[in-house]
């Protein structure tokens, strides 16, 4: 991409500094002339961006919807240069990847001139992957009002776990050039308040213009093309998940062909019928929850895939109104073997719209009636205890850690499980007087599983070194070493119980473990 960037500084506030900012002569080279007009449409709009007194970018407003502006808002992230009246420093800046450290060194003999180097994570806790900056070099002249150049090159890997999924090189450039005003450009032409403006921008919620445009695109090349629904789905060949994504996103340009799949579903084999469940649930339109509903509801649907479609409803993004009241329209049914089981699937998934919902805070008010309705000990109480994990574990509890006096140690292991969310001095207390190597089975299995989930105290970690040496479960064992291996610095005595384990450890999983870590 290439163009200019019109900075226009228009005030102060008491933040810091306020700039309007247009990109005009746009040009974009990527092999797609259709994406090429679209994006330079929304790319070309007048945005907002605030900056701290050392440099700091700490918000951008833009017209239109979120998702159109996040292309330019790591574009103009990559300018940021942070100011200190020091010859080396190093900061936290904010982008869009996440934040992220920047180490900077000022020239001893033109102090204008700087390097720029970021290393580590970013940090985003909204994504379930990692960028990690491999290599990052940056060079800025700095001018009075503001950069009068920039180059940068970074290295970036994509972690997910510990598995690599790519990698790729980012490089900017940018050079201040004198030329006249272009009046025709909205950040000249805007006059008025600042803040005014900034509401309005906020308040403009219209649908991706970017999604949109992108789907007339693809809609003219399936009608084109005359791909139909029918044959992409004789088309599917084993497992073949990007035929599978390319009815997805079919159905999310033709909602109303969703319903095609019903006879499908019903008379597929126990894979293709998970397959294209799940292809619904990836839809996630309006029709496609409606379709899902009625596999749920008819009888002669096999069991299995009533309980999967129930599932899919549950891994929506965006559920409907009809899609929350019809999941707790199934979790009050409770009248047979197979309408318990799609009870508890129903209530399960409705914890996952407990956080981050428009259905949230009923869902949790009701989750909460739920609690003082159902016996402590009932197989219901346990799945009630996952789904409030699922929402918001630290809404309920106490609730959960009523729930660790149950009679029923399955419930007594969810509600262990349900703790793993709260890393909490009064959750440690109320863990310790279940571990012991009494407690039943499945308990011990998922405490030591909690235990590296949260911050350890003096107690538990005493109790641990303890246990390790009586457990007569592998798998608990091989927790506990994990448990000690991880705080061993800051528990100088876990290294003389795991030395004693090694002599008597029976599991050739767990010598494996102790031998890796120098036992």
């Amino acid at each position: 991409m290439k163009g200019l960037l019109n900075v226009r500084f228009y005030g102060h506030d008491s933040n810091g500094t306020i700039a309007l900012m247009q990109l005009s002569n746009l040009s974009l080279d990527l092999g797609n002339p259709e994406i090429e007009r679209i994006l330079k449409k929304v790319y070309s709009q007048m945005f907002v961006v605030h900056f701290t007194a050392d440099g700091h970018i700490f918000n951008y407003t833009f017209k239109g919807n979120d998702e159109d502006s996040k292309g330019l808002q790591q574009l103009i992230s990559e300018f940021q240069i942070v100011l200190k009246q020091m010859p080396d420093y190093t900061t936290e800046e904010n982008t869009a990847d996440g934040t992220v450290y920047a180490q900077y060194k000022r020239d001893e003999i033109l102090p204008c001139f700087l390097k720029k180097q970021r290393h580590g994570f970013y940090i985003n806790k909204q994504q379930s992957y990692k960028k990690n900056i491999i290599k990052s070099d940056a060079n800025a002249t700095i001018a009075k009002s503001w950069i009068e150049t920039f180059d940068s090159k970074e290295i970036i890997e994509v972690v997910s776990g510990t598995k690599k999924i790519s990698e790729y090189v980012k490089q900017i450039s940018l050079t201040k050039v004198e030329q006249p005003i272009d009046n025709t450009l909205d950040i000249w032409r805007y006059s008025g308040d600042i803040n005014n403006l900034i509401e309005h921008y906020k308040n403009d919620s219209e649908e991706s213009y970017i999604k949109k445009a992108s789907k007339e695109a693809a809609k003219k090349y399936i009608k084109q093309n005359r791909i139909s629904l029918d044959s992409l789905l004789l088309s599917i060949k084993g497992k073949d998940p990007q035929q599978l994504m390319k009815i997805a996103e079919y159905l999310k340009l033709f909602p109303d062909e969703a319903t095609k799949l019903l006879p499908f579903i019903k008379s597929a084999d126990y894979k293709m019928a998970a397959d294209l469940i799940f292809v619904l649930q990836r839809a996630g339109t309006v029709q496609a929850q409606l379709v899902l509903q009625k596999i749920v509801q008819d009888t002669d649907y096999k069991q299995v895939n009533r309980i999967r479609a129930i599932i899919a409803l549950g891994g929506v993004k965006e559920p409907s109104e009809d899609t929350i009241n019809f999941l707790w329209q199934i979790q009050s049914k409770r009248d047979s073997l197979n309408d318990k089981r799609l009870s508890d699937t129903a209530l399960l998934n409705i914890g996952r719209f407990g956080k981050n919902s428009p259905y949230a805070d009923e869902i949790k008010a009701k989750l909460s009636e739920l609690a003082q309705n159902i016996p402590n000990d009932s197989s219901e109480k346990r799945i009630l205890l996952l789904s409030m994990k699922n929402a918001d574990a630290q809404y309920f509890e106490s609730d959960i850690v009523d729930a660790l006096r149950s009679s029923n140690p399955r419930v007594r292991s969810a509600a262990v499980k349900a703790l793993s969310k709260l890393n909490k001095e009064s959750v440690r207390d109320e863990l310790l007087p279940l571990f012991t190597t009494d407690e039943d089975l499945e308990v011990r299995q998922q405490l030591a599983k909690t235990l590296l989930t949260i911050d350890p105290n003096g107690a538990l970690m005493s109790r641990a070194r303890e246990n390790i040496l009586k457990e007569d479960d592998s798998l608990v064992r091989k927790n506990l070493i994990l448990y000690l291996l991880k705080y061993r610095e800051k528990y100088p005595e876990n290294d003389n119980i795991l030395k004693k384990l090694r002599k008597i450890e029976r599991d050739k999983n767990n010598q494996i473990l102790l031998i890796k870590n120098g036992y």
